[in-house]
């Protein structure tokens, strides 16, 4: 039996063996990754840690799914809605309960492992990629904050999203990432204003890497980015998806000294208060 030319090696060359192509390697790292996350988060998701005022957030959610109200801010001036209008939309495809809302954040906190992968290896190399990975994988604070249905435990996502995309931005040139990291940017900052420290940082960061661009990673010198419109759009998408707060502050600038923080107790009898189902034709919760 005569084989194939095509399927004989050249007279030297080392031997074949099957290897998976990279992005099928790369598929299974960050499939894995996530499972992982995801494993080491479900159980004990509706016991650890104990139930507190994430009611609050979850009531504004139930009204928003409601269509009873439409508000610009969440429980206080400084948090942003965005997390109760995506929260009412799971209560309209799952109903209202602990279970939808904890689940949520927690899927979220998963999807984080992934993004912290994609960052540490755009910044460094894909072994850097793993090792930042695996540190939030296994991040006791990420794990059981990210059991709360509270808005700020959803921050490490969007902050990381927002990191990821101008990382991206800068390396490959484009101006439509860097309005993305803008917009991401944004809603990170309405999960909560601690993100707002990475603002100078970023700037930074654009700075040196206009002022002293590698070649390596397609690189922009700092003129001709500031030549174009994209450093200017991507500000104006950050202040869009972050306008909700601030028109909030405008209309109501006493709004700050009234916020009365959060509580760290409740009574079972209030959290009994939150729905558990959904009646669609009334329109109301039942129990």
């Amino acid at each position: 039996m005569v084989l194939p030319t095509s399927t004989l090696a050249p007279p030297g060359a080392p031997p074949r063996t099957a290897h998976l192509p990279g992005w099928a390697g790369e598929f299974f790292l960050v499939a894995g990754l996530t499972a992982g996350a995801l494993a080491i988060r479900l159980p004990h998701l509706m016991l650890v840690p104990g139930f507190s005022d994430e009611y609050k957030e979850m009531l504004v959610s139930f009204e928003v799914a409601r269509g009873a109200r439409f508000p610009l801010v969440s429980t206080q001036c400084y948090l942003g809605s965005f997390f109760n209008y995506l929260l009412g939309a799971i209560f309209l495809l799952f109903g209202p309960s602990f279970t939808a809302a904890r689940m949520t954040v927690t899927v979220l906190g998963a999807l984080t492992v992934p993004l912290a992968y994609w960052l540490g290896k755009e910044t460094e190399d894909r072994p850097t990629g793993v090792a930042t990975a695996l540190l939030m994988l296994t991040s006791f604070t990420h794990i059981t904050n990210g059991h709360i249905a509270w808005v700020n435990c959803t921050t490490p996502f969007f902050a990381t999203g927002a990191f990821l995309l101008f990382t991206l931005a800068l390396k490959r040139s484009s101006g439509r990432l860097l309005v993305a990291a803008g917009f991401c940017y944004g809603l990170a900052l309405q999960t909560h204003p601690t993100t707002l420290p990475a603002a100078p940082a970023l700037a930074l960061a654009f700075l040196h890497a206009g002022l002293f661009p590698r070649s390596a990673d397609r690189s922009t010198p700092l003129r001709i980015w500031l030549r174009s419109p994209w450093p200017y759009a991507a500000l104006l998408a950050a202040v869009l998806a972050y306008g909700n707060v601030i028109a909030y502050n405008v209309l109501h600038p006493t709004a700050a000294g009234r916020s009365t923080g959060r509580t760290t107790r409740i009574s079972w009898p209030t959290v009994a208060s939150v729905p558990t189902s959904w009646d669609s034709r009334a329109g109301a919760p039942s129990s």
